[in-house]
């Protein structure tokens, strides 16, 4: 609300050109926190186990950024990871830094990356817990996205970031991006719906949000209002309208969300979700919404 008050058209953006990590790269890893025993378990067992791939003393720090970004752009290649391993070493200026490298940890670190990469019991481990997350992080990067082309102001789309972007800091974020890939994708789009992967989903609701705010800009003028949820999951609905014509509704905190028992949001009338085609009256059921399409935008319909 205070956005829409002092700054309706300011720019909404995702990722930018000094990006650290990639949008869907920091969404997937923010699905971490959901499942906080998990990930420190995994973490544990990593560390230990390459402990034995390091000749000098062993950078924490370093580790767990390492392994982090290892979850958030799986399949990730060694060398690409390297580039940002070093970079953030050098960044983080703890054991080597941009003025003054240290050359022998460097290439220590170099080392420790390739052992990690050759363990395949290791690396079949991060296969497994990226598995797992990989959902959830799908789940984020449609709310997030949702969010930034329905809220006030105006969505930037950063080069690239059409589909899932596992992009690290640049120059890896400045990549040259596959268009004819993307260009066969939407064409595709126009003629069946997205699959389970967050390629064909986010390129589905980038199409679909911008084709109804071309056809109908009106929508997108009106006033920003938070819709509260009712139910045992209720907080983790986050929902809100432009106007009295268009409501946005992402789903936060998924991990535990159970089928959303009971849970319900009160928009009263009848309405076209954009993204599934489905339609809905009053009380929605968020279970029955959310499993059509990960999150929803309603257009109120006569």
């Amino acid at each position: 609300m205070e956005r829409q008050r002092r700054s309706p058209s300011a720019l909404s953006a995702t990722s930018t050109h000094d990006t650290k990590r990639g949008e869907d790269v920091r969404a997937r890893i923010a699905a971490l926190s959901e499942i906080p025993t998990h990930w420190e378990q995994a973490a544990s067992r990593w560390r230990a186990r390459a402990e034995r791939y390091w000749d000098v003393a062993p950078d924490r720090t370093i580790e767990l950024i390492a392994f982090q970004t290892l979850v958030g752009a799986w399949p990730l290649p060694v060398e690409r990871a390297k580039e940002y391993v070093l970079k953030a070493a050098r960044e983080g200026r703890r054991r080597t830094c941009w003025r003054k490298r240290d050359e022998g940890y460097e290439a220590a670190l170099s080392r420790w990356l390739d052992g990690v990469y050759d363990d395949r019991e290791l690396i079949a481990d991060v296969e497994r817990l990226v598995a797992h997350v990989r959902p959830l992080g799908d789940a984020n990067s449609l709310a997030q996205l949702l969010v930034k082309l329905v809220a006030p102001g105006v969505p930037d789309v950063y080069q690239g970031c059409e589909i899932r972007d596992d992009s690290l800091v640049d120059p890896d974020n400045r990549r040259p991006v596959d268009y004819t890939a993307r260009r066969a994708l939407l064409a595709r789009l126009e003629h069946e719906r997205p699959g389970a992967d967050l390629d064909s989903r986010k390129l589905w609701t980038i199409r679909r949000v911008l084709g109804l705010r071309r056809k109908r800009p009106e929508l997108w003028s009106g006033e920003y209002r938070p819709i509260v949820g009712h139910g045992p999951h209720a907080e983790r609905v986050f929902a809100f309208a432009r106007g009295d014509g268009l409501v946005a509704v992402v789903a936060r905190l998924t991990a535990s969300a159970d089928g959303w028992p009971a849970t319900t949001l009160d928009v009263p009338g009848t309405w076209r979700d954009i993204l599934s085609d489905r339609k809905y009256t009053d009380a929605i059921a968020v279970g029955d919404m959310l499993s059509a399409f990960p999150v929803a935008l309603l257009e109120r319909t006569p």
